[in-house]
């Protein structure tokens, strides 16, 4: 295991770790990570050791430190069906996120790391900020939600989900931890919520909302 700190690219030494045991090892990386001047990925040998590696840097790292994660589809080549919402979500935030990443720590392993990805410039092109007051044509929206790939739902339970009821329009955008709510006044946002995709209850508002294909 290796880490670069602090150092300019032509002086940087490569830094081995030996013997650590147990949790020693994320408490290293985590110490790592809060001296370093850029991010760091750390690639695990297999998905299960990304994800204790996760839980316990998530301890020794202090609050300020952001740790993401890049978890692998949990499908095989061939199957037959797609990963779960859930996951292609995370992958979206953390793949929208990484650009922006000036410190801190990506998780991910081998095998997920050695997949191609979409181009940089397929998520930028496919994201888009809403906010309150904003204007909102439901037809072209409607369309540019489907070709970015969401579907269109009687009640929105999951990621990549969209529904329309008159002035609501409901959606769970991916790479967000719960649906929203917009409720238009004519053609204007009037307002954003959250809310439980089990009771359809409406909670915290926000003052804008971020898409991601």
């Amino acid at each position: 295991m290796t880490s670069n700190l602090k150092l300019p690219t032509a002086q940087r030494p490569r830094i081995r770790w030996r013997g650590l045991a147990g949790a020693a090892r994320a408490l290293y990386l985590a110490r790592a990570a809060s001296e370093a001047q850029a991010p760091l990925l750390i690639l695990a040998r297999d998905a299960a050791t990304a994800a204790t590696l996760e839980e316990e840097i998530g301890f020794f790292a202090p609050p300020e430190l952001p740790v993401l994660v890049f978890p692998g589809y949990e499908t095989l080549p061939y199957d037959q069906f797609s990963p779960h919402p859930d996951i292609t979500s995370h992958r979206l935030r953390a793949l929208a996120r990484m650009p922006t990443l000036r410190s801190g720590l990506v998780i991910s392993d081998v095998q997920t790391a050695m997949q191609r990805l979409s181009p940089r410039s397929f998520i930028d092109g496919h994201a888009l900020s809403l906010k309150t007051g904003d204007a909102l044509d439901l037809e072209s929206f409607r369309a540019r939600l489907t070709t970015a790939g969401y579907i269109s739902v009687p009640q929105v339970a999951e990621p990549g989900e969209f529904a329309i009821r008159g002035s609501l329009f409901d959606i769970f955008p991916m790479g967000s931890e719960a649906p929203l709510r917009i409720d238009l006044f004519d053609r204007e946002i009037d307002t954003i919520r959250s809310f439980d995709p089990d009771t359809q209850r409406s909670s915290d508002v926000l003052d804008q909302l971020e898409l991601l294909p």
